[in-house]
């Protein structure tokens, strides 16, 4: 039986086969050991700072499925408004599944988000939504998501607790504003226990908000970049061919924490 071999930034799965649920984790390899085929060590998606060295007889290989949850941006998901005809098309060229769902509640969320430990395995979250803040005298910034009608509050405990069921995934938000607000995204990242926060700073164009995304997905999926290395490698891209969102005092389109 020939050995397996495996090289920097391929993506692995790992079965635990003495898990009664058979739980399934999904990672990058981030190192090969010079002399050593047996052995990589590989980073987990979930736990995006933890890791360590596996042998290569229990992974296999396999591209991450990425989940888009998409609030009613456009009553028909072949309108411009909505990524998924793009998405469809770069998934289809590199020959890559891919989840998406619209999301009117977040209850949608909450069924949808049972799926992910055990059967999707995605790479990151990504939210396509609309987005906003308020002030309150008593709580300050509010910034909040809305997918319907409903303003969904990151400070509200139903929405921390729908979150956490995506604990250690990193979590991209397409949507104005969320990113401006750097404690109450903290305050949220802390509170349901998330991996790294991508999101945008201004009311951001559509046409942006696509391009962001695919060069997100090609850093992370084909290029073996981690997410918060790969969210700043595509801020710096837009920001360099003049791409920040809607004029602002923000000089940045998006912001990642940490």
């Amino acid at each position: 039986m020939a050995t397996k071999k495996f090289a920097v930034g391929e993506w692995v799965e790992y079965e635990d086969i003495k898990d009664p649920l058979g739980e399934k984790r999904l990672g990058m390899v981030t190192k090969v050991p010079r002399g050593d085929i047996r052995s990589v060590t590989v980073r987990w998606v979930r736990n995006c700072h933890q890791g360590g060295k596996y042998a290569a007889s229990i992974l296999t290989h396999r591209l991450p499925i990425p989940m888009v949850l998409e609030g009613n941006l456009a009553a028909d998901l072949h309108e411009p408004r909505t990524e998924y005809a793009l998405l469809r098309n770069w998934f289809d060229s590199i020959t890559c599944d891919f989840v998406f769902k619209s999301v009117h509640q977040l209850s949608d969320i909450e069924l949808l988000a049972k799926k992910v430990n055990h059967a999707i395995l995605p790479p990151f979250i990504h939210i396509s939504c609309h987005g906003d803040f308020e002030d309150s005298d008593d709580l300050g910034k509010r910034p909040f998501i809305q997918l319907l009608d409903d303003k969904l509050y990151l400070d509200d405990p139903y929405t921390i607790e729908v979150f956490s069921k995506f604990e250690g995934y990193p979590v991209f938000f397409s949507a104005c504003f969320l990113g401006r607000f750097k404690d109450p995204i903290l305050a949220f990242q802390k509170a349901a226990k998330l991996g790294p926060i991508l999101a945008s700073v201004r009311k951001i164009y559509d046409n942006e908000a696509m391009l962001f995304g695919l060069m997100l997905y090609q850093s992370v999926i084909m290029a073996g970049i981690p997410f918060g290395k790969a969210a700043h490698n595509c801020i710096a891209a837009l920001h360099k061919i003049g791409i920040k969102g809607e004029q602002g005092h923000a000089l940045t389109y998006a912001r990642c924490w940490p």
